[in-house]
């Protein structure tokens, strides 16, 4: 048995006799998900190993840009940057990529990153996009509100104000994420927003905030978790926006950090929910444990009083 054993160990362990290695010999579309493991800029480098690997790359399905390095997170500068980013957009298939994410970590002109989610969302046509900035960002919302194969949208965009036109229609969204984002309108329009969402399942926003809205509408009849959370920025006490979500499937409701002064603010036409978790922040809301308490239960109104199961992950309320 023994010796049975050590032959067949030798045979796996036997050269090739081509001199072909087996990765090479794999389909394009598997070569495309293996790389898609790798940073973008390795699977890149990719294309000098040989004839073969020339154009491989581009049948990544997951595109990651990032304008720092990945190990010494020395920022790359942005001429070189430029034509990378330009070189990946021009030459991916664009039948393979599902999703994109791009991480900048300084500033740029705002009309090249346009064009680049021009491309992302045009061009390739992907189904989720990723965008996280540390710096200032001025895009245009114009694609990024009309762009039919989007399900997954998830921006932090480090405070930056984008301007939502008063009626907004994602059919294919199913994941919507905001983070350190401030929502306005054009104040030369009504400020009554409608926000179209029919097959979202998720949203959440950390640290936003609406200015110049009056009020805003989420139609979104299939949504089943909602979260709102501040952790840091507080709510601009100038801003008395109404949202309202239909939302009539919602079954987890998780809110963090200062609660509305006014819970007016909060409309949830649900008639039952099956889990609420209220966690409030002592650091962040110095009310007394009465106040708390009263604003707690008004915004528990919201729900008709009909919730199975609530959690409070502060005692004294």
């Amino acid at each position: 048995m023994d010796s049975m054993r050590r032959r067949c160990i030798n045979k796996r362990l036997k050269p090739n006799p081509e001199g072909q290695d087996f990765i090479s010999n794999l389909p394009d579309f598997i070569i495309g998900l293996i790389l898609s493991l790798l940073p973008t800029k390795d699977a890149f480098r990719t294309s000098v190993l040989s004839k073969r690997w020339i154009n491989l790359w581009m049948f990544i399905t997951a595109v990651e840009i990032k304008d720092k390095e990945q190990l010494s997170r020395k920022k790359i500068r942005k001429i070189p940057f430029y034509k990378f980013v330009n070189k990946v957009l021009l030459h991916l298939e664009s039948s393979s990529i599902q999703s994109f994410s791009l991480s900048l970590s300084q500033s740029y002109r705002h009309c090249r990153v346009d064009k680049w989610i021009n491309d992302i969302l045009i061009n390739l046509r992907v189904k989720e996009l990723y965008i996280n900035s540390k710096q200032n960002l001025s895009i245009s919302c114009h694609t990024l509100l009309e762009s039919p194969s989007l399900e997954v949208l998830m921006l932090n965009m480090n405070w930056y104000s984008i301007t939502l036109p008063t009626f907004v229609c994602l059919s294919s969204l199913t994941v919507l994420k905001f983070s350190k984002i401030t929502v306005t309108c054009d104040p030369f329009k009504s400020q009554m927003l409608t926000l179209n969402f029919p097959v979202l399942r998720e949203y959440l926003t950390e640290d936003c905030n609406w200015s110049n809205v009056k009020g805003v509408t989420l139609e979104v009849p299939l949504l089943e978790v909602l979260s709102i959370k501040y952790s840091r920025f507080p709510i601009s006490k100038e801003s008395n926006t109404v949202i309202k979500f239909c939302a009539p499937c919602l079954a987890k409701f998780y809110y963090y950090g200062l609660l509305l002064p006014d819970t007016n603010s909060l409309d949830l036409s649900i008639g039952h929910i099956a889990y609420a978790h209220i966690d409030i922040c002592p650091f962040i809301y110095m009310g007394s444990a009465e106040q708390m308490a009263l604003i707690a239960c008004e915004l528990l109104k919201k729900f008709n009083n009909n919730v199975e199961c609530l959690t409070f992950q502060w005692p004294e309320v």
